[in-house]
């Protein structure tokens, strides 16, 4: 120690151990002669101490607490309080170190260390030394059973000045919380560390959370003194030079509110109106004060920075800086302080008359005393009511089937789905159009089914068989086929927006994402209960974990979203990205609601407050991305990595509430919840482990009986599917500014007859396809016409045009070189070396590139499905946006669509092979290959006009190559009428 230094006093330390009994209690209670006593521990040498000593009844049973006021000998330089802080402190100049005697006998698994510090040492050395202890009971090598608090940086030599706690209990593995940096600014700082016998360590800074870590609950407890200010085993001491006062050591955890509340006692109180000496009532005293200073920003209806104040629930759930109040605590209340201009910036009322401090203090005594708000005195926010009425919030009932008021509607229901539609006609005197033909009704459950014309054996087979059943016979069949589940796996996909990339400038692959895309076909072809399927998704590992490996591709679906790879040097806010797309898209894909805009503030017109928003961020912040085959966390870390799958994370990270939704403007700390406004919603269950449940608790609320979205989310969605328009038109958007449901009894009766059913798509599916509405023909009349111009009341069948992947898989099973493989890793079509540059340039590392092999026909679900690349032919047919999730897919007629058809290579070469299958299959016989052509690409038979047509541009094909002297003119002639073929309407048509 420095010699030089002032004897004085040093600072005043609490300890207070666990209780220790002179005799054991019987299991009714403590024994008579039962005394509890704080034990002494320490004083500091070389220090004298004086003592005193306090004794209180407690649980009936006297305690006796002991405090030590440690008086320095020598060596540490006391100051007096200063404006920044009214306490005596310890001046540490760099060379001093005080050693605790009798604290090598601290013998607790949980602990709390409090004290006030201020320095501007630079911190500049990473965490093993740091620059400069402030409390440590360190010993030698890792995980020996001990801790320390000190100054340093996460960068070596950047003077980033954060706190620093090493934990590391015998036999575990380090854990080290970090603060905020720039403490080393040279102002006070309150820094509060906890520890749990469980192993649970927080790490507050002023008064809030700045880190969290769990370790592994083994021993903390060494025979080694504590030391402050320095650390002998270090060579060169990592002195700290600075203030330190109002050290407390506690063998009991502080709560947050306590740790919220011992910042205020210092910071806030002495610049507040003390409360007022009497009852205070909310109507008389109150009320009228936030009707005349707080109502004009933050009255019901009204929400300024997400605060309403029209009720006390409001008031307490509060906006985006964290709760309004704190009953039974003023000092730590945001309106108070606000009132009270602590921060100038921030006072309250901005603007007009500020209230007095004998206001405050009433506002104060009343927050005190509990803050009593009678209901009769609150006043709802208008937009409540709208929310509970709307409704695809209201419980899930099924409404009975409608009667018919017209007799001809009669003989044409055949379903219950017919009958709502028919109630709905007959409010606007519509009729619904005749059946489809069989023909029609054959190449629309096809592609609706499968993504796949007839084969004209099928065609043949199904016209043939007379029996009133066949229909309902051909359903089935298609239904049980490998092509329905990957007609229908591509829907789904894109509502998750699945991609085998990560887009952005390098567009990243992720070379093992189609095993999340086989495991949704597989899901199909297996006909799983869709309740399983979602639960799956969100956290089969969790609920199911003796099925590992498919479960963990079930999950992958929330390591597929972009990776904006520029913030590779910025995990933390890569990480905030991840949770950001992960929340979005689980609300959007498996509740129809627009919940990613509760990030910055409250929903502006749905239930979803900014704190049901990052208590969705807090269930899947307890899982990390991985790699499956290093496992190396690949996600927010800086690091590449392809083989992604999901886990749980050692110590999940703390979500805040931040402030308009930015990553720097940290407030409150938010537990794992699920919306507040629904049915079961809220905070999910604490407990041992609640972090390896997080997702499973939110999967089992997802298709809870109670939740009335689900289940309508998915019919609706499966109704446009079908029909090309969802009941409700906009799938990912049920809410209030959503499209309202045209048929709403009908959609309601479908999602409670899809539940009633075990969630079966299958039943789902059969209650569409058999119904009148579905076999109707797409044939529109004039009156329909003019009074349904969209077809929203569904008086015929609407036409559609095909998808992209409907179109590729048409044209490649017409020429008959469709590859029927499934499964396995993606396929590079047949490319230009002009489009091979494009696809590859983005990713420059020549390794990287996916291998182009010979399966180069397969069904387009398994195309290679790049983010930043879109294989020309596709682009042209509106394909999805994969970056989000994709609800409906744009249908446009524009000139980019014909020219692909007519000059595009790969459309060329399946022209020519379907004119080879023409000849292979119906010979040299002119009017059979005509017959066949027409099945293949239409699905019916060819009509004389069109024989004669088709007749005529053979001959005049022929004639035009025999006279330029080409050879193969018959061949050649017979390919041209192929690739018109293609380009016709009713070829990318169904109807």
């Amino acid at each position: 120690m420095n010699p030089m230094r002032t004897l004085a006093v040093l600072l005043i330390l609490l300890f207070t151990p666990g209780r220790s009994t002179q005799a054991f209690p019987d299991r009714h209670g403590p024994a008579a002669n039962e005394v509890r006593v704080t034990s002494p521990v320490f004083s500091y040498l070389p220090l004298k101490t004086d003592l005193t000593e306090t004794t209180e009844s407690q649980d009936g049973a006297p305690v006796v607490h002991r405090t030590w006021t440690a008086v320095a000998t020598e060596g540490v330089e006391v100051i007096d309080s200063t404006d920044d802080i009214p306490a005596t402190a310890a001046l540490f100049g760099g060379m001093d170190l005080v050693e605790v005697d009798g604290s090598s006998t601290l013998e607790s698994q949980s602990l709390s260390v409090e004290l006030w510090f201020r320095s501007d040492q630079v911190w500049d050395a990473r965490y093993w030394p740091g620059s400069a202890t402030l409390v440590s009971k360190f010993t030698s090598g890792w995980a020996s059973g001990d801790w320390g608090i000190i100054g340093g940086s996460l960068k070596e030599g950047v003077n980033e000045g954060r706190i620093l706690v090493g934990i590391g209990p015998s036999g575990g593995t380090d854990v080290v919380l970090s603060s905020p940096p720039d403490l080393n600014d040279g102002r006070f700082h309150h820094l509060v560390w906890t520890r749990s016998s469980a192993g649970d360590n927080v790490l507050y800074i002023d008064g809030k959370v700045v880190d969290r870590a769990k370790d592994s609950a083994g021993s903390i407890i060494n025979g080694r003194p504590i030391q402050i200010g320095g650390e002998s085993r270090e060579n060169g001491g990592r002195y700290f030079r600075g203030t330190l006062t109002a050290i407390v050591i506690d063998t009991q955890v502080l709560t947050g509110e306590q740790v919220q509340t011992h910042y205020d006692a210092v910071r806030v109180a002495p610049h507040l109106p003390p409360p007022v000496n009497r009852p205070v009532d909310f109507a008389t005293d109150i009320k009228p004060l936030l009707q005349k200073y707080c109502f004009d920003c933050h009255g019901p209806g009204v929400d300024s920075g997400g605060l309403s104040m029209g009720t006390r629930a409001q008031v307490l759930e509060g906006g985006e800086t964290g709760p309004g109040i704190l009953a039974g605590n003023s000092l730590s209340s945001a309106v108070v302080q606000r009132i009270s201009g602590l921060d100038p910036s921030q006072l309250m009322p901005p603007d007009g008359d500020r209230m007095s401090p004998a206001e405050i203090g009433l506002i104060r005594a009343w927050i005190d005393q509990g803050a009593v708000w009678p209901a009769s005195e609150e006043t709802p926010d208008p937009r409540t009511g709208k929310q509970r009425a709307h409704w695809a919030f209201q419980p899930l009932r099924q409404p009975p089937v409608p009667t018919p008021a017209k007799s001809s509607h009669a003989h044409w229901i055949q379903t219950p789905i017919d009958a709502f539609v028919a109630g709905k006609l007959e409010t606007t005197n519509l009729e619904p159009a005749p059946a489809a033909s069989r023909s029609e009704l054959l190449r629309r459950v096809y592609f609706d089914l499968t993504g796949l014309p007839p084969t004209p054996d099928q065609i043949r087979e199904f016209l043939s068989d007379n029996r009133p059943e066949a229909y309902a016979r051909l359903v089935e069949e298609l239904l049980a086929s490998t092509a329905y589940a990957e007609r229908w796996a591509r829907h789904w996909l894109d509502v998750v927006r699945y991609a085998d990339s990560g887009g952005f400038e390098t567009d990243i692959l992720y070379e093992q994402a189609w095993r999340y895309r086989d495991y949704v076909i597989r899901s199909f072809a297996s006909h799983q209960p869709i309740d399983r399927f979602l639960m799956e998704q969100v956290a089969g590992d969790e609920l199911w974990p003796e099925e590992r490996e498919a479960m963990s591709e079930a999950v992958t679906v929330w390591t597929l979203g972009p990776w904006p790879n520029a913030l590779d040097q910025f995990p933390e806010m890569l990480e905030y990205v991840r949770r950001t797309d992960q929340v979005t898209t689980f609300g959007e894909a498996m509740l129809g609601l627009t919940v990613g805009c509760a990030n910055c503030h409250n929903h502006k017109y749905d239930p979803i407050s900014q704190r049901d928003y990052f208590g969705l961020e807090a269930i899947f912040a307890a899982s990390e991305t991985w790699d499956r085959n290093t496992n190396k966390k690949g996600w927010g870390k800086g690091e590449r990595n392809h083989f992604r799958i999901l886990r749980h994370a050692s110590s999940p990270t703390p979500i805040h509430l931040l402030a308009r939704g930015e990553l720097s403007q940290p407030r409150g700390l938010i537990a794992p919840s699920t919306p507040a406004f629904f049915p079961e919603g809220g905070e999910l269950p604490a407990g041992a482990a609640e972090n390896l449940h997080r997702r499973a608790e939110l999967a089992k609320w997802l298709v809870s009986p109670s939740n009335p979205l689900t289940a309508r989310s998915f019919v609706n969605r499966v109704w446009q599917w079908h029909f090309g328009r969802a009941i409700a038109a906009t799938p990912n958007d049920l809410g209030l500014k959503g499209a309202p449901p045209t048929h709403p009894e009908l959609l309601d009766w479908l999602a409670e007859d899809f539940r009633e059913s075990g969630w079966d798509l299958k039943h789902l599916h059969r209650r569409i396809l058999l119904s009148a509405t579905y076999q109707q023909s797409a044939q529109r009349t004039p009156e329909a016409m003019h009074t349904d111009p969209e077809n929203r009341l569904l008086s015929s069948f609407p036409s559609r045009r095909l998808s992209a992947e409907e179109v590729w898989d048409h044209v490649h099973a017409t020429a008959g070189t469709l590859e029927r493989q499934c499964h396995g890793p993606p396929f590079v079509p047949a490319l230009s070396e002009e489009e091979l540059r494009g696809l590859y340039d983005i990713e420059q590392n020549p390794a990287r590139k996916w291998p182009v092999t010979p399966e180069q026909n397969r069904r387009a679900i398994y195309l290679l499905n790049r983010r930043s690349f879109r294989f020309p032919f596709f682009e042209a047919f509106d394909p999805p946006n994969n970056s989000v999730s994709c609800p409906t897919r744009q249908t446009t007629t524009v000139p980019a669509q014909a020219l692909t058809m007519l000059n595009n290579n790969i459309v060329a070469l399946q022209a020519m092979a379907m004119s080879e299958r023409l000849v292979r299959e119906a010979g040299d016989d002119e009017p059979a290959q005509l017959g066949l052509a027409w099945l293949l690409a239409y699905s019916r038979d060819i009509s004389e006009e069109e024989r004669q047509t088709a007749g005529d541009f053979l001959a005049q094909s022929r004639l035009s190559y025999q006279s330029r002297g080409i050879d193969r003119p018959a061949a050649r002639a017979l390919a041209d009428l192929c690739l018109a073929l293609f380009n016709s309407s009713e070829f990318i048509g169904t109807n």
